[in-house]
């Protein structure tokens, strides 16, 4: 079984706010829809590709380092690649950028933490960037949902799941991740017995789903403790191709504290 075909058993209606055209940002709505988190994504739409072909999330979280700097212009190079469809990669064919938003940390925040926290001190203004991408013609339900979100965060992974996810200031706290993309480079912790795992678990905010990316080196990365194989065929993925794995909670799971 693939890992659509599985993910698919458990399909997400397309959120009320997302139908409406050009749907602006909402930051109650959209982290109270299912949401896909993936730390260190870069432009990898990987996981963006096999959730929306399941139709099974709608609301992707992209979170990294490299879309702050001042010695590059990442904005408008992540841009570039969106609205240049053909060169961003898997997950974005056969659709447009149907609105944009700038977001201001003010917006998103929720607990302690800077959600856009900087990766290097020298880093110009947070990157937070609200997209909505429309189903081209031509297209069906079989390539994806007619609509998708994504938001960009220029920002520490960890610190940033922790303040959305974790954390509240005002509102509602957020439903946890639907699924967590696990793709670690060098010495970052985002596997098992990592940081990330250990944020989790101190605040008790467990997504349904881990796709865990093997090691660069094509050796496997551990998941999280309390997750077990769905045992579906392995899909290669990112820049370096590496094969990835899904992952499910086990419901009747303690973790240790």
């Amino acid at each position: 079984m693939s890992i659509v075909d599985t993910l698919s058993l458990d399909p997400e209606q397309s959120p009320e706010w997302l139908q409406q055209s050009k749907p602006q940002f909402d930051r109650e709505r959209f982290f109270l829809s299912r949401t896909v988190y993936y730390p260190g994504a870069w432009i990898d739409a990987h996981p963006l590709e096999l959730c929306n072909r399941a139709h099974a999330a709608h609301a992707f979280v992209f979170v990294d380092c490299a879309y702050v700097g001042n010695d590059r212009e990442p904005m408008e190079d992540l841009r570039n690649r969106l609205y240049q469809v053909p060169g961003a990669g898997r997950g974005f064919s056969g659709y447009d950028v149907e609105y944009e938003e700038d977001v201001t940390e003010s917006v998103l925040g929720w607990g302690e933490w800077r959600v856009g926290i900087q990766c290097r001190e020298e880093s110009a203004n947070p990157f937070i960037w609200y997209v909505v991408l429309k189903r081209k013609g031509g297209f069906d339900d079989s390539h994806g949902s007619e609509r998708f979100a994504v938001l960009f965060v220029g920002g520490d992974g960890f610190r940033t799941f922790q303040s959305i996810y974790c954390e509240r200031s005002r509102g509602n706290r957020p439903r946890p991740p639907f699924l967590v993309m696990i793709q670690d480079h060098g010495n970052v912790q985002f596997g098992g017995g990592g940081r990330l795992e250990r944020i989790a678990r101190r605040y008790r905010v467990y997504p349904k789903w881990l796709l865990v990316g093997a090691f660069n080196d094509g050796t496997p990365n551990d998941p999280w403790s309390g997750y077990s194989d769905a045992r579906t065929a392995a899909e290669c993925g990112g820049m370096h191709n590496n094969p990835r794995m899904l992952f499910f909670r086990t419901p009747s799971h303690t973790p240790c504290t």
